[in-house]
């Protein structure tokens, strides 16, 4: 099991560690100039220089990534060219409303499911059905155990799986919705941010609220994971 963990938790960052890369050179390619982004058009050139080695734009570009990841790992995502600000700053402000958000949807998902057998529920419950018509189910039976031992002892372990899975992904489309909910509705979470970002072109807003829920992803489901192989010690082998 420790190995296990170990596998996925190096997975994970493996993953992450691609989806900074790709923002990354995203950025480097982007038709945006940060220096004049930060300065405005009317900077001069010597301003232009200055700022240029703060930023440290002049350094080789694997200097740059390694900056970049540094900045990253103590919480510096860039400076937002719209708000003006840090964009871990705007990150802190806009995360409880999407918290919040994110929390109800949750809580009405659960409560729907329940009533209607929708999503993971109802691929539990197909499962569970699947299971319950199994070989070893009937053996169990036959060999005394009662209802509830046989369920909860065996069935429900190896039926757990689909419906873990299913919840990983609809995490992802949650993340998703999030910008299309919060800019239809003008909620003022990390969404919106994100969506008043991309006219603007603030790579900076848009590369943080992205690793950010990128990292939420691969976080969730990385636990999803690790919580199958406990359900069924098969998947270590």
């Amino acid at each position: 099991m420790i190995q296990l963990i170990a596998k996925r938790l190096a997975a994970a960052v493996v993953i992450v560690l691609a989806l900074t890369a790709v923002m990354f050179i995203l950025q480097k390619i982007s038709p945006v100039d940060p220096v004049h982004a930060m300065l405005g058009p009317s900077a001069s050139p010597a301003a232009i220089v200055a700022e240029q080695k703060r930023l440290g734009l002049d350094r080789p570009f694997l200097a740059q990534f390694g900056s970049y990841l540094n900045g990253l790992v103590h919480g510096n995502f860039g400076m937002s060219y719209r708000t003006r600000r840090p964009v871990s700053t705007d990150l802190g402000s806009f995360l409880p409303a999407t918290a919040e958000l994110s929390l109800y949807a949750l809580i009405f998902a659960v409560i729907l499911a329940g009533i209607l057998a929708l999503s993971s529920t109802r691929v539990l419950r197909s499962s569970l059905i699947g299971q319950m018509r199994s070989d070893y189910v009937r053996t169990a039976r036959a060999k005394g155990l009662t209802e509830r031992d046989v369920v909860f002892g065996h069935v429900l372990r190896n039926s757990v799986n689909a419906g873990l899975t299913m919840t990983g992904l609809q995490v992802g489309l949650m993340f998703a919705g999030v910008v299309v909910i919060e800019e239809i509705f003008g909620w003022p979470g990390m969404g919106q941010y994100m969506a008043q970002s991309i006219p603007a072109a603030d790579f900076p807003a848009i590369s943080g609220v992205t690793l950010l829920l990128g990292v939420g992803y691969v976080a969730v489901n990385t636990i999803v994971d690790i919580l199958q192989a406990v359900a069924d010690p098969r998947i270590n082998a």
